[in-house]
C-alpha cells in the first residue's frame, strides 16, 4: 500500500500543461539526419541534456559519431558503481532523437515543425515517432527524483541517436558498460501499450549499374541502364509474390521496396 500510495502521488503531480509544454518545445527542434543541409539530432540531444541538468541530474553525453550524440541520464537508489554485482535492478527508458523527413512541407495543413496544437492534438513530425515518447520519460525521471518514492533499484534514461537509419546508436549503447546493469526496458515507441514479441529485420542492399554511352542513332554501341534496371524491378515484384509465402500472424507479409 506504501507504494501503491507514493505512485498515485506521482501521477498527481503531473503538470499536463507543462508536460505538453516540453512536447511542444522539443518537436520543433528539426532533428532530421540531413547532415547536407545541416540537420542532425545534435541540436535535439543538447535539448535533452539541457532538460536533465536543468533538473538536477548529471548526463553522459558522448558522440557515437560526427553530430550524432547519446546521452544517458541516470537515477541511482542502490549504489554498484564498481561493483561486480551487476543483480540489482535497473530499468531502463528508451527512447530516440532522430526523426523521418517531413517531405514535401506544402503538403502538410501547419508547419511539420511547428507542433500546432489544433483539436486537442499536437500536429507535427516526429510528435508521435517519438519526440512525446521521449518527453514522457525525462519527466518520469523528474517526477521521481523529486518525490519520496525510494526504490530498490535503478533507472536509466537513454536517449539515442539515429533510430531511424542504420541504428548505430543503440548499437553502441548495447556494447556499452550500462547495457550490463540492465534488467528491464521500457521502449517509449507509440505501440498502444501492445507487447512487442516481433520485429521486422531490414536489409539495404545497394545495386550499381554501368552504362555506356552512344549516339541516339546507334544506341546497340551503347549500353543503356534503364533494361537491365528494369529487369531487376519486375524480379523483385515476383519476389514480392513470392515472399508472400512467409506471412506472420503479427506484421504480415516481408516485402522488398525499390526506392
Amino acid at each position: 500500500m506504501k507504494y501503491e500510495s507514493q505512485i498515485n502521488s506521482l501521477f498527481n503531480n503531473i503538470d499536463e500543461d507543462y508536460l505538453i509544454d516540453l512536447i511542444c518545445e522539443f518537436s520543433r527542434i528539426k532533428s532530421v539526419w540531413d547532415p547536407k543541409n545541416g540537420f542532425s539530432e545534435l541540436e535535439a540531444a543538447l535539448w535533452i541534456e539541457n532538460k536533465f541538468k536543468e533538473f538536477g541530474f548529471e548526463t553522459d553525453f558522448y558522440y557515437v559519431t560526427d553530430k550524432r550524440p547519446n546521452v544517458i541520464a541516470e537515477l541511482n537508489y542502490v549504489n554498484n558503481l564498481n561493483s561486480e554485482n551487476f543483480n540489482i535492478p535497473t530499468l531502463l527508458l528508451e527512447g530516440h532523437t532522430d526523426v523521418v523527413t517531413e517531405g514535401d512541407s506544402s503538403l502538410w495543413s501547419v508547419d511539420p515543425f511547428s507542433a500546432t496544437i489544433k483539436n486537442g492534438r499536437i500536429i507535427g513530425r516526429g510528435v508521435n515517432d517519438m519526440k512525446s515518447g521521449l518527453i514522457c520519460a525525462l519527466y518520469a525521471m523528474k517526477l521521481i527524483k523529486d518525490s519520496d518514492l525510494e526504490l530498490n533499484g535503478n533507472l536509466i534514461c537513454a536517449a539515442l541517436c539515429d533510430e531511424e537509419g542504420e541504428m548505430i546508436g543503440v548499437k553502441d549503447f548495447v556494447q556499452s558498460e550500462y547495457a550490463e546493469r540492465i534488467s528491464s526496458v521500457i521502449v517509449c515507441e507509440p505501440e498502444a501499450n501492445n507487447i512487442c514479441i516481433e520485429q521486422k529485420g531490414v536489409a539495404w542492399i545497394s545495386i550499381k549499374i554501368i552504362g555506356k554511352m552512344s549516339h541516339g542513332a546507334m544506341p546497340y554501341s551503347g549500353l543503356n541502364t534503364s533494361y537491365p534496371l528494369a529487369n531487376i524491378l519486375t524480379e523483385c515484384e515476383k519476389l514480392n509474390e513470392q515472399l508472400k509465402e512467409h506471412k506472420s500472424i503479427l506484421l504480415g507479409y516481408p516485402s522488398i521496396t525499390p526506392t
